[in-house]
């Protein structure tokens, strides 16, 4: 192999298909970029083996045709600081040789048959487009869902899980202590669902994020295909059964509702946070009275307290109720700040329901700490 190159754009390229690729000391080959020339393009890809993502790379010049694997830490480091706007990158015996100006690098290389093939799989399996969104949206939704799935500990719940159906798609994560609902009006071709990785997730959206563009996605039961640009994600799907959510969205018992700004939510929350992140008892935990129109907030650390109070819409009766402050942070920064709130209760023990005001297209569902007698 022997090619000329943009460093800007290979670096941009090689940072994509990174975002699959997490080190792995029993088979450093997953720790690898593979690397291939195909005409005058170079061919990228990165996988874990449950994500895969590829693109390519228009090369100025191929003067010699071949393929490759390689740890890409170092040359990503490296390049960075090259000046140069060319780089050749060449094959030299069984070293990976990077050239810009008068600087010459050598980089070991791994056995490029001993690579994966994933990419070959999803590649020749076109369907019809599930879904075509556009990528900052797509982005944005996955990150106002993320943060409440649930960790590896229990793999069912470690993901997004998507829902088509009735002209609609609905987005749902969970670690059993908190719900975040999203739905969406969509027209669809057929209904679907699906257990997207977070792993899988966190890569999807920091890649568009930095794209304004299409995306296009495809679907065969046991993987999600992702298309935007030049770029392919592939992921596979988690079979386990996704717990059922619909009876908790559906609760519509509850008989008192506060109503707040999310900019003063934010602010308070802010404050009671620094108290209470420390809490060797109740960690983020702070207890919140409600009654005739005020809120009272209280929290506490091993050597400081605090109390804070404001005047809210409130309707119902007086109730006491202790919640995670971070868990309920975590879902409120992502409203924008000129919107109103609504946080709706029951009791000490059931849980609380957020959304903004007038719309239930985003609903976070919290459940509450046990209170101290």
């Amino acid at each position: 192999m022997q090619v000329i190159v943009n460093r800007t754009e290979f670096l941009k390229k090689l940072r994509i298909v990174e975002k699959a690729i997490s080190e792995n000391k029993i088979k450093p080959i997953l720790s690898c970029v593979y690397m291939e020339t195909r005409g005058e393009m170079l061919f990228l890809c990165g996988t874990n083996l449950e994500t895969t993502i590829t693109t390519t790379v228009s090369c100025k010049q191929v003067i010699e045709e071949g393929k490759v694997a390689f740890q890409y830490p170092l040359i990503d480091e490296y390049m960075k600081e090259l000046k140069e706007e060319e780089v050749q990158i060449r094959m030299a015996g069984d070293s990976l040789m990077v050239e810009g100006g008068d600087a010459v690098s050598e980089f070991s290389t791994f056995s490029s048959e001993d690579y994966p093939k994933a990419f070959e799989n999803f590649m020749q399996q076109e369907k019809e487009v599930l879904l075509r969104m556009n990528s900052i949206e797509l982005a944005s939704i996955f990150d106002k869902l993320k943060f409440s799935a649930g960790n590896t500990d229990n793999p069912a719940i470690h993901c997004v899980r998507i829902e088509g159906r009735d002209g609609e798609i609905h987005f749902v994560t969970t670690d059993t202590y908190r719900l975040t609902y999203l739905h969406k009006e969509f027209l669809l071709p057929e209904d679907f669902q699906m257990s997207l990785p977070l792993e899988a997730v966190e890569a999807c959206s920091k890649i568009f994020r930095g794209l304004e563009a299409d995306v296009k996605l495809y679907f065969d039961k046991k993987f999600a295909h992702f298309e935007i640009e030049d770029i392919h994600i592939m992921s596979s799907l988690i079979e386990l059964n996704f717990p059922a959510y619909q009876a908790i969205l559906s609760n519509g018992n509850y008989d008192k509702t506060m109503g707040i700004s999310t900019e003063n939510l934010l602010s308070i929350l802010r404050r009671v946070i620094i108290f209470v992140r420390n809490n060797e008892e109740s960690k983020y935990g702070a207890t919140f009275h409600l009654s005739d129109g005020l809120l009272k907030i209280k929290g506490n650390s091993d050597i400081a307290k605090i109390n804070e109070e404001m005047i809210v819409d409130y309707q119902g009766a007086p109730l006491k109720v202790s919640l995670n402050t971070k868990y309920l942070f975590d879902f409120v920064q992502n409203l924008e700040k000129d919107t109103e709130l609504s946080v709706e209760m029951l009791s000490s023990k059931t849980s609380v329901k957020v959304h903004e005001k007038g719309k239930e297209d985003y609903i976070y569902i919290l459940m509450p700490l046990a209170l101290k007698d």
